[in-house]
């Protein structure tokens, strides 16, 4: 693996375009992808995507979600699809069932409002900062890496799907516990 402090990723708005493109040829319309997940591993730097079921089952409940079914990683230097596994709750040493929703997030309007946008921007670019800084292996008490660590944890408890957080810590628990940003959940 090459150093991680020589790595120039990409923007994690093109890789999660890239994740976007690729996984919709698979996937149904049912099925939700999560946020960015930095990984990084013997063979290089990954941004990982959890996938799971999603369905609105009653008005005023919110959307749905199953615990995930794949997880999938881009390569974060060159945004190209590097492979996609099938996973269950076992695979992340949780219980959850597979066969009833985990918990609920937005609804398709709720993430399409004004506010939703904005913290979901937002935390994108703070996104790119944070995870450049954790490859560097930036001393995270510096004074600018608080600020960046604050902003996202923020942001992160805002636009994130508290029903899957403990799968987002699962599959990257070196670079949530760097940021030290907390499930909230169990």
């Amino acid at each position: 693996m090459k150093n991680a402090a020589d790595l120039e990723i990409a923007s994690v708005v093109n890789l999660t375009k890239a994740a976007k493109l690729y996984s919709s040829s698979i996937f149904s319309e049912l099925t939700h992808q999560s946020l960015p997940i930095p990984v990084v591993a013997n063979e290089g730097t990954y941004m990982a995507y959890l996938y799971c079921h999603a369905e609105i089952l009653e008005a005023r409940e919110g959307l749905q979600l199953w615990a995930p079914s794949h997880l999938a990683y881009v390569d974060a230097n060159t945004c190209e699809f590097s492979k996609i596994v099938a996973v269950n709750p076992g695979v992340f040493n949780l219980g959850d069932a597979v066969d009833t929703p985990v918990g609920s997030y937005l609804t398709p309007p709720e993430q399409n409002s004004d506010k939703f946008l904005t913290s979901m921007v937002r935390l994108m670019q703070v996104y790119d900062e944070v995870i450049t800084s954790f490859l560097r292996g930036e001393d995270p008490q510096l004074p600018k890496i608080i600020e960046q660590r604050k902003n996202f944890s923020g942001l992160f408890a805002k636009v994130s799907e508290r029903c899957l957080r403990s799968y987002y810590f699962a599959v990257s628990q070196p670079f949530f516990d760097w940021v030290r940003v907390s499930s909230g959940v169990k």
